[in-house]
Formats: structure tokens, sequence, C-alpha cells
């Protein structure tokens, strides 16, 4: 089972990138406990770069890039040094 690091998961295009994923689907890639990788996905939530939700037994994850624009914006600009 490969590891993956956070950022990873965020960007890979199967998963969070592509839109809304179950947290089950999300901890496959995982070489850790579902409870491991729900602590890290509330980590994500509490930096607002993930949105959580429930249904019924289905708990899903959408990213929210909104948040990383400004550090897009930090990186272009000091790109060019």
């Amino acid at each position: 089972m490969p590891t993956l690091t956070p950022a990873q998961l965020l960007s890979s295009p199967n998963r969070l990138a592509a839109g809304e994923a179950a947290v089950t689907e999300l901890a496959e890639a995982f070489a850790m406990s579902l409870p491991a990788v729900s602590k890290h996905l509330k980590v994500l939530e509490r930096a607002r770069l993930i949105i959580r939700g429930r249904e019924a037994q289905w708990r899903s994850c959408r990213l929210d890039a909104a948040p990383l624009a400004g550090g897009a914006e930090w990186v272009e600009y000091y790109r060019r040094f």
C-alpha cells in the first residue's frame, strides 16, 4: 500500500481534486488506520482546505481550494527570483 502525503492526497486527480470523495476511499491510499486518517482530515478541515459532509453512513470530503489562493499568489510573486 503506497503512503501519500496530505499534499498528494489533495492534488491527486482521482482523489479530492476531482470532487467529493468518501473518507474510506481516501483512507485506502494511506498505510494507517481509518481513525488516524480522520485526524489528518480534521486538521485539513480546521485549515479550511476541505469541507466534510455526512449523509447517513456516508462521510464525504470535498476540497476547498479558495484558502490556497493567497499562497499561490505569494509563490507566483517570488517565482521570478
